[in-house]
C-alpha cells in the first residue's frame, strides 16, 4: 500500500495562570453606615417605606373615569 498518514504534533498543555495577587480588605465607611441606619421616629417609625410601583400610562386607581 501507500505511505502511512501524518499524524499532528501534540498541542503543548495550556500554561498554568499566574499567582494570585494579594487583595486588599474591605473597609467600611463609618459616615455611609450611619447614613444606612437611620432612626425613624413616631409613626413613621411603622410605616414600610417601598418604592412606587410604576403603573404606567391608564394609571390604575379609585378615580376610574368610565
Amino acid at each position: 500500500m501507500g505511505s502511512k498518514p501524518k499524524i499532528p504534533d501534540p498541542v503543548p498543555p495550556p500554561a498554568p495562570p499566574p499567582p494570585p495577587e494579594p487583595v486588599a480588605e474591605r473597609v467600611d465607611n463609618a459616615a455611609a453606615k450611619k447614613r444606612k441606619q437611620v432612626k425613624r421616629r413616631g409613626a413613621s417609625s411603622l410605616t414600610v417605606r417601598r418604592a412606587t410601583v410604576n403603573t404606567g400610562s391608564s394609571g390604575s386607581g379609585a378615580n376610574i373615569n368610565y
